[in-house]
């Protein structure tokens, strides 16, 4: 009877393992990036906070004029947080931001 040589084999799976930790280690890299973006919501946020998430949104020139003018000053952090936020919602077209926008800025 031949006898196996398990060595190869052995090699094999190690080197497959090894790059399965690689693949999980990057995975795992990407998800505690988006968490710590993620977390920057929770950061005080004023007045150019706001305009800039605007100005570097993709919205329209127009809407961002409109948007801007509707923010107020001297408004509270959870305020402009929620502004940055509409900002930056990329599946939200520019006419329907600056309705939120000025929504949030009548009350």
């Amino acid at each position: 009877m031949k006898k196996i040589n398990w060595k190869p084999i052995g090699d094999f799976v190690g080197t497959a393992c090894e790059i399965a930790l690689y693949g999980v280690a990057l995975a795992a890299s990407f998800k505690v990036g988006d968490y710590i973006a993620k977390g920057s919501d929770n950061l005080i946020a004023g007045y150019k906070d706001a305009v800039g998430a605007i100005m570097d949104s993709s919205m329209y020139s127009q809407a961002k004029s409109e948007a801007i003018a509707a923010l107020k000053r001297h408004e509270s952090s959870e305020y402009y947080g929620a502004v940055i936020r509409i900002a930056k919602d990329s599946s939200t077209y520019s006419s329907a931001k600056v309705d939120m926008i000025k929504h949030l800025s009548e009350s």
